[in-house]
């Protein structure tokens, strides 16, 4: 089975609470939205062993463990 994370950020805003669901679950792909992807989230999601995998219309984002 697959496990699933999504979750509205606020425009970055909840990005602490979103790692702290991240620890505490180990979902396979995470969805944000309303997100503004950088460089900097998107190494923050590498350490938690996340790749950025894609993006859709709406602010969308997708990270998927490697």
């Amino acid at each position: 089975s697959v496990s699933v994370l999504t979750y509205n950020i606020d425009k970055n805003k909840g990005l602490p609470r979103l790692l702290a669901l991240v620890e505490k679950h180990h979902p396979d792909v995470v969805a944000i939205q309303e997100c503004r992807i950088d460089h900097d989230s998107v190494h923050l999601m590498k350490k938690y062993g996340y790749e950025f995998s894609g993006h859709s219309h709406s602010f969308r984002h997708f990270f998927t463990k490697y």
